[in-house]
């Protein structure tokens, strides 16, 4: 029997027929990729590269999506931070604790310095420019990491906590400086070296606090309520997400992703008994799907966005540019920090290697492009060579880290 509804919307239908063709073809990356040693993410994106091509210039009256910072900070960022910072427990993080903190502080400004010194003679730009796009390319992506760390089974435990523990703060840093150096460049802010240091621990220390109230919050009414309904807890734990990015990005004016890492370290924090929050397997579930379905959306998004610009003015030479941008500014900053070090706790060789390689760039790098003023007249420049950095980490990292991943045994 065929069921009609006079008056249906010809859009909701096309717009239900694509998702399911989508599904499909999700199903097939997901089922032959695992084959190779790109991950998931990498296979998404490339599909909606693809997509957009397709859409800007074969078939018009296909959904037009855009991207933009809001979207991606306000809506996938504190899922996917949230969830990432579950696999951590503070026992944990206290293991890695001295060399994340010094890869995410001091490794973040050497980074950028490294990153601008090339580009204020290359584009002919200032020293605050060339900082600011620094500071852009400085955050290793946690929401990408996650994904190519999750689908490896080749790395050993304890640098995969490092990786993670440390993009997550990381990339926490590099938005505060970017906000900094980005009031300097577009607003006129001439901050001296007491201001700028203050403006940074109040960032820093302001996100933990929200994030920490927000996390024990959370915890505090499951406890006093003695709920064991799994899905009350799992909308709780999403309202502390969400709620502690609000609040610090909206309101408080502070780190939104380090208050979000600090909600979830607070949230499963062992003296309250993470059993009675997270270990059921409803909890973990639909938090996984969440994940799956948040990541493979967003990089999604993030293909179509490439082929959204002009790249007439991109030069033969720039993917060797944006290669060294990639390579030679990690290593010299992973460099740095593993030598101020104590000797326990130094790393070697190939996990300093491997540390190297996971500097991946992605969606919080797009994020922080996309909210540079559309008359900026160095954005799409920025852009290009960005997207050229974002696209050489998210193909050739993961198979580098697959490659040398291989060579040491997976135990500690």
């Amino acid at each position: 029997m065929k069921i009609y509804t006079f008056g249906m919307d010809h859009q909701i239908i096309n717009f239900v027929a694509l998702i399911c063709i989508g599904q499909v073809l999700l199903i097939l990356l997901q089922h032959y990729g695992r084959k190779t040693p790109i991950p998931l993410v990498t296979w998404v994106m490339a599909l909606g590269v693809g997509y957009g091509f397709i859409q800007g210039r074969l078939f018009e009256q296909l959904p037009i999506v855009d991207l933009n910072a809001d979207l991606i900070f306000f809506i996938f960022v504190p899922l996917l931070i949230f969830s990432a910072a579950q696999n951590i427990s503070l026992p944990q993080l206290k293991t890695i604790f001295s060399p994340a903190l010094l890869l995410s502080t001091l490794g973040v400004l050497i980074t950028t310095f490294l990153i601008a010194v090339p580009l204020r003679f290359i584009l002919d730009i200032s020293w605050l420019e060339s900082w600011l796009f620094g500071a852009i390319m400085a955050a290793t992506d946690p929401i990408a990491i996650n994904a190519i760390l999750s689908e490896n089974g080749y790395i050993k435990e304890r640098t995969k906590l490092l990786i993670e523990g440390e993009s997550l703060l990381n990339d926490g840093t590099a938005v505060v400086l970017f906000g900094i150096i980005f009031s300097m460049v577009f607003g006129g802010a001439d901050l001296s070296v007491i201001n700028l240091s203050a403006n940074f621990l109040f960032n820093f220390f302001g996100a933990l606090v929200i994030g920490i109230s927000f996390g024990f919050l959370g915890i505090k009414i499951i406890h006093i309520w003695h709920e064991t309904n799994p899905h009350l807890k799992v909308t709780l734990s999403f309202l502390v997400a969400y709620g502690s990015f609000f609040v610090a990005e909206h309101y408080i004016q502070v780190s939104g992703i380090l208050a979000v890492f600090a909600s979830a370290l607070a949230f499963h924090f062992p003296d309250c008994d993470r059993k009675a929050c997270t270990g059921n397997p409803a909890f973990d579930s639909i938090w996984g799907y969440a994940q799956y379905l948040a990541n493979v959306s967003l990089f999604f998004l993030v293909g179509i966005e490439f082929v959204r610009h002009n790249y007439t003015g991109v030069n033969l030479w720039w993917p060797a540019l944006a290669l060294a941008l990639l390579i030679v500014p990690r290593a010299i900053a992973v460099w740095s920090c593993n030598v101020l070090l104590p000797v326990s706790e130094q790393l070697d060789k190939h996990e300093r290697t491997i540390l190297n390689f996971a500097g991946v760039k992605g969606a919080v790098s797009i994020a922080l492009l996309l909210m540079l003023p559309s008359s900026y007249e160095q954005k799409e420049s920025f852009i290009c060579l960005a997207f050229l950095m974002i696209l050489i980490s998210m193909v050739g990292y993961p198979i580098e880290i697959y490659c040398r991943a291989q060579k040491k045994p997976l135990k500690d």
